[in-house]
Order: structure tokens, then sequence, then C-alpha cells
């Protein structure tokens, strides 16, 4: 039985989208044009899928705390690169 983790987090206006061949989440708006906000992860980055998930519920929760997209980039950008150091 193997069923894939989805977010824990969810949002009214964002999503997670997870790249398996990148290792990479990205987070999209649902609003507007739909477009991705921002990513984190990468192929050379360690962290699991998992964790990257992690990681993405966090950034949800930021966003609709009503933190900026820039902002919450920068947090989970530098949250994600301390794991990797």
């Amino acid at each position: 039985h193997n069923q894939k983790r989805r977010q824990k987090t969810t949002s009214a206006h964002y999503s997670i989208m997870y790249y398996k061949n990148n290792n990479l989440i990205g987070v999209r708006r649902k609003f507007d044009g739909k477009e991705q906000a921002f990513s984190f992860g990468g192929r050379k980055c360690e962290p699991s899928e998992e964790q990257l998930r992690e990681y993405g519920d966090q950034a949800l929760e930021k966003l609709d705390s009503g933190i900026t997209e820039a902002d919450v980039a920068e947090i989970i950008k530098s949250a994600v690169a301390a794991l990797v150091a």
C-alpha cells in the first residue's frame, strides 16, 4: 500500500507541487494566472520529498498568515539550505 503523502496544510490561496525529477517543491498561486510564486529544493538538495513537503506546509502557513511571498521564499530557502550545510 504505497500511498504518497500529501500536504498536511492546505491553503485557499496557494498549492504545493512536488517535482520528482528535480526534487523540487513549487509553491503555486491559486489566483491571478495561477503561476508559480517560488520554488525550493533541487537536484543537489539532500532533503527528501517528505522533508521538502514539511517545508511546503510551513510555507503555506506563513503565506496564509500574511507574510509576503518574497519573505516566505527567503525563510524557507534559508531553512532548506541550512539542512545541507
